[in-house]
């Protein structure tokens, strides 16, 4: 297996993935939500509410107000609190969406999960060492790191015209050609979404390459 090349954030998670440091999904999910920046506000809020209906209670007969502070309150818990860090982990940024690319190409990948090892927990140190995700956990396993691959480079293939899947320069506007009225502001995207879908193209051939040796090592009597 390929070593790491980043150190450990502590020496207590050397080499560990955030699915060998917490017991099951739901203690993860539970860290995370406490460490969630915006779970702060709903928890302020919900002391405040919490207290509130504490303080009326506890001076009025339950009534239909009480009921309606209690469901309120416990609502806010529920169905705002809970799903924000279930459903609402940001979209990887151009450079972690970067950083993801050089470390497949540097890695190869491929559909043996634990493969996928090193990329995760990469990663997990460079968007926590960049303050894009709040701890170094945000892969939870290498299977959620390899669907996150998905998503954002092979599913990116699959949703354009084959006939562009190697070559994407028709996706950008040409200097000085018919959409030479774009802003330089619109130019600059266009070469920054240039320069990322080039690593992506990368990405995606040494992936492929690498789950081809990979069934052909492992099925060595089929054609792959």
């Amino acid at each position: 297996m390929v070593e790491s090349k980043y150190e450990p954030i502590t020496t207590e998670y050397a080499n560990l993935l955030p699915r060998d440091v917490f017991k099951n999904c739901f203690t993860y999910y539970c860290n995370e939500l406490i460490n969630y920046p915006i779970f702060k506000y709903w928890a302020v809020i919900f002391t405040i509410l919490l207290a509130i209906t504490g303080i009326y209670l506890s001076h009025n007969p339950f009534d239909g107000f009480s009921l309606t502070l209690v469901v309120v309150t416990f609502s806010t818990l529920v169905f705002i609190c809970i799903p924000l860090i279930l459903y609402s982990q940001p979209e990887l940024n151009l450079d972690c969406k970067l950083k993801f690319c050089n470390e497949v190409i540097a890695n190869k990948p491929n559909l043996d999960m634990e493969t996928w090892s090193v990329v995760c927990r990469d990663m997990n140190d460079f968007m926590y060492l960049n303050k894009y995700w709040s701890t170094p956990f945000y892969f939870y396993d290498t299977k959620t790191c390899f669907n996150c691959f998905k998503v954002i480079v092979i599913k990116r293939y699959l949703n354009i015209p084959k006939s562009l899947a190697n070559d994407q320069i028709n996706e950008f506007p040409t200097v000085g050609g018919s959409n030479s009225n774009n802003t330089p502001r619109d130019m600059a995207e266009d070469f920054e979404n240039y320069d990322i879908d080039r690593y992506m193209k990368r990405a995606r051939d040494v992936y492929n390459e690498s789950v081809d040796d990979y069934l052909k090592n492992k099925y060595p009597e089929y054609e792959v």
